[in-house]
């Protein structure tokens, strides 16, 4: 785990000034729940977003049952998943939040097929998946209880 809390080490995304999270190797052991870690970098991201005019979506992806084993499975999918400017985040034992960078409403949607699909693939828990979009105004909270609303089934394994 990098030292903001991200499941990833830190870098520069090459398209610009904007910090990107990389994915860690999916042998890395399974993180503890860092929610302030991910309230820090989603008010800071958010902050840059609107300054630069810079779209920004995320996702929280709700796993039952919320066994180490399970949440492993579906991170690894997350990480295969994502690009490298994404950032992944465990806040709760069965919260993950996802923050895309550059993507927000419809440019978000293939990242989100992608990852519904690669979810249901593996069918190995119950995975709800909301999303929310950077909109002028919003702070991350009020950010994070919209996903949170949103949450919808994608994947029906056992519960």
């Amino acid at each position: 785990m990098t030292p903001n809390g991200a499941l990833g080490r830190r870098a520069r995304d090459t398209r610009g000034s904007q910090p990107a999270f990389l994915p860690s190797a999916p042998s890395e052991a399974l993180p503890a729940p860092h929610a302030f870690a991910f309230e820090q970098a989603l008010t800071i991201a958010l902050e840059r977003a609107q300054r630069s005019r810079r779209a920004l979506s995320i996702v929280l992806v709700e796993i039952n049952p919320p066994e180490d084993a399970v949440v492993a499975q579906i991170l690894s999918v997350v990480r295969e998943t994502i690009r490298d400017s994404d950032g992944v985040w465990r806040t709760e034992p069965d919260h993950l939040w996802i923050m895309l960078a550059d993507a927000g409403g419809p440019s978000a949607e293939p990242a989100l097929t992608r990852l519904r699909d690669a979810i249901r693939a593996r069918d190995a828990a119950h995975v709800r998946i909301g999303r929310a979009a950077a909109m002028p105004g919003t702070d991350a909270q009020q950010m994070q209880v919209v996903a949170a609303f949103d949450l919808r089934v994608i994947s029906g394994g056992p519960e």
